[in-house]
């Protein structure tokens, strides 16, 4: 749950997906926070959809209308005016597609996480046309603004289209060192009821909230030392014929009697196996050298 420094008590704002809010990790490089702004990492997993909820509670003050601007890398894909009589619903609002007119119709499209397609570096200078689309790539803001009370507003037809174009594969050096992994997509529209837009004109030319979650994955994440890598591997155990007789167990010292027992019992077993081979050969020979002296009668012939 992310919460802007100073406003603790105030609102939060939440990425959900797969049916829980994304735990949220600071920023090992960030230095000392800026009032107003806060961002946080949250990792990405390919084809899981994501919406963006924010809540406000009592101690924020209800004097205004408010100004909600959600970009998706670095696309704006939703405006929404939040009724002052609401900031305080228990229940979040909710923020879970883009609402765009579509050949005439108006139609909702959905969030999901894209793996990016990353191919190897191959020591040419970065492809600037893909260096400027991935300059926000991987990055949802927030914004929160006051809208002014005296500002007349008109309800207008929505006739625009919220898109976030595709990015094909591209290499690592057009990256610029940036540990990117995922981007975002939209999923399929489906039509919806006719969407209204209202004109409307802030107190203040900045927002007094941004909220900006950089998504990655799991291992991208670990690049960056946002969070901890997998554990070394466990080394193998010192054999025990190898460790100090002074530090083994009552286990491990029968273990080891165990063993030398078994170890000497199997080279008894070969030495007597030997044994018996040899004397078996010895009595072979020894045949064969009476078979060489007997004539053809099958008489011995013994030499004087």
């Amino acid at each position: 749950m992310a919460i802007l420094p100073g406003l603790e008590s105030h609102f939060k704002v939440e990425i959900v997906s797969n049916g829980s809010p994304l735990e949220e990790y600071d920023d090992p490089r960030q230095g000392e926070l800026q009032p107003g702004r806060l961002t946080k990492y949250i990792e990405a997993q390919s084809g899981a959809t994501f919406f963006i909820q924010y809540s406000f509670l009592e101690e924020f003050p209800k004097t205004h209308h408010l100004a909600v601007q959600t970009r998706i890398d670095g696309k704006l894909v939703d405006s929404y005016m939040c009724i002052k009589a609401r900031l305080h619903d228990p229940k979040p609002e909710v923020v879970d597609a883009a609402y765009s007119r579509i050949d005439g119709r108006d139609v909702r499209q959905g969030f999901y996480f894209s793996e990016l397609m990353i191919a190897d570096a191959d020591g040419r200078a970065p492809n600037q046309e893909n260096v400027k689309a991935l300059s926000k790539v991987g990055e949802i803001e927030i914004t929160f603004s006051f809208i002014k009370e005296t500002e007349a507003t008109e309800d207008t037809v929505l006739d625009q289209k919220h898109d976030i174009k595709m990015i094909g594969e591209v290499k690592e050096q057009d990256l610029k060192g940036k540990t990117l992994s995922h981007q975002a997509s939209l999923g399929e529209p489906e039509v919806v009821d006719p969407q209204h837009v209202s004109d409307v004109k802030l107190l203040d030319r900045s927002p007094f909230g941004t909220f900006k979650f950089l998504y990655r994955s799991l291992a991208r994440l670990q690049e960056e030392h946002v969070v901890p890598g997998p554990p070394p591997p466990t080394p193998p155990p010192t054999p025990l014929e190898e460790r100090d007789i002074d530090t083994l167990t009552q286990d491990e010292m029968r273990e080891l009697l165990k063993r030398q027992a078994e170890r000497s019992a199997e080279a008894m077993r070969i030495k007597r196996e030997r044994a018996e081979e040899e004397d078996e050969a010895e009595v072979v020979a020894k045949r064969q050298r009476v078979m060489d002296l007997q004539d053809e009668d099958g008489r011995i012939v013994i030499d004087d």
